[in-house]
């Protein structure tokens, strides 16, 4: 069958240059991106494709291969027109005139025998598909570069605006930073236990994580129509929103969105931005927010300071604290005693409900609260030793948080 090709391929390899203009001409026309304009790159970048195109499929109709160099370079022009936003729908329309032409032209040359078009289209098609697939190579090494590079800026746009210096921010959106921008720190649940082969594989455990914040990403840029700058690790990490957050329905929705993506409830706090100065203050506060909701025991969610007000007020640091803490300093090394006060305010003062905590009477309670104020004179009945000691569970809290 070979034999009987090598007289139609010598007769059309001459005319590859004619078939390839008059695809790029009938691609412009039918394309919306150019209507009946022709553009430069059309006639040199496409018809040199084209042209290779039809060459390889005439080949194969001779039993030739087609060779790795030939792939390799539709791989790198293919990601050239991606870079360019050629729609990929767009470059496979191109290949597929390509094949019209071609059998436009063996139709015509194997008019005397028709039953060997099928098996030379059949040829045709597989060199085609062949190149159909190292153009989506191309175009899937594009979009991971740009998806990299982009995540690399989003994370040095956040680092560098948490560090002071609000030049990447500035940049990246072009000059126009919005008024008020939403930070947002979160954190992720563990990733399920690795495979046993991954166990020892760093590299592995980095893909996976990579994923998991490629899917975050993802979740976040269907949720805004744009991909955030973030700065997303294995344990969680830092957005940046355009905007400002409803307390409860966006932040929901966000932590909801989030956790799904991420595979898991996650714990996220954030808080407002209205110049660029304020963002390492704010992701500061944020991460305080998260110790209060991890030392206190609240579940996944998303959380604003007015979540935690009266914590996070009692936890500051102050002139007044350390003295305050000082009339506690007699509970040191008394673990019971620690154990009982938290109980005793995790359960808003309700001493039968802190003993069913511990596991004890309710009489214990009392008892253990008395020697509070035996020890350290600070009695939990009154407002000011209520208080004292709010201050002192506060920052135990705060210390015990990891």
């Amino acid at each position: 069958m070979t034999e009987g090709y090598a007289g139609v391929v010598r007769r059309l390899e001459p005319r590859v240059p004619t078939l390839a203009r008059a695809v790029v001409a009938d691609y412009a026309a039918r394309s919306p991106l150019y209507g009946d304009r022709i553009p430069l790159q059309l006639q040199t970048v496409m018809a040199s494709t084209c042209r290779l195109t039809l060459r390889l499929m005439l080949g194969s109709l001779l039993d030739r291969d087609v060779r790795e160099e030939d792939l390799r370079l539709v791989r790198e022009r293919a990601r050239e027109r991606a870079a360019e936003g050629v729609p990929f729908q767009e470059y496979i329309r191109a290949l597929h005139g390509c094949l019209n032409a071609l059998w436009d032209e063996l139709g015509a040359a194997l008019a005397d025998a028709p039953a060997a078009l099928a098996p030379a289209m059949r040829r045709a098609h597989d060199v085609n598909d062949a190149l159909q697939e190292a153009g989506a190579a191309g175009y899937d090494e594009h979009a991971r570069t740009a998806a990299a590079e982009y995540a690399r800026d989003g994370a040095r746009v956040v680092s560098a605006l948490l560090a002071g210096d609000p030049s990447p921010l500035v940049a990246h959106f072009q000059g126009e930073v919005p008024a008020v921008l939403t930070l947002v720190v979160v954190e992720l649940p563990p990733e399920p236990p690795p495979a046993a082969a991954d166990e020892v594989d760093p590299a592995a455990r980095r893909v996976t994580a990579h994923r998991r914040a490629r899917r975050i990403l993802d979740a976040l840029e269907r949720l805004y129509g744009a991909e955030p700058p973030a700065d997303l690790r294995a344990s969680g990490g830092v957005l940046l929103l355009t905007g400002a957050l409803d307390a409860e329905v966006d932040a929901g929705v966000l932590a909801e969105r989030v956790g799904r993506a991420a595979g898991g409830p996650v714990t996220l706090a954030a808080e407002t931005v209205r110049a660029p100065g304020e963002a390492p203050a704010a992701a500061a506060a944020a991460r305080r927010i998260l110790r209060i909701v991890r030392g206190t025991g609240r579940p996944p969610g998303a959380y604003r300071l007015a979540d935690v007000a009266l914590e996070y007020h009692l936890g500051a640091d102050s002139r007044a604290a350390p003295v305050l803490l000082a009339a506690m300093a007699p509970l040191a090394g008394r673990a019971e005693l620690w154990e009982t006060l938290l109980a005793y305010f995790a359960r808003d003062l309700d001493r039968r409900g802190a003993a069913r905590a511990l596991g004890v009477h309710p009489n214990t309670v009392d008892n253990r609260l008395a020697r509070v104020h035996a020890l350290t004179g600070v009695d939990v009945t009154t407002a000011d030793g209520l208080l004292t000691a709010a201050v002192a569970v506060a920052h135990h809290r705060r210390a015990a948080a990891p």
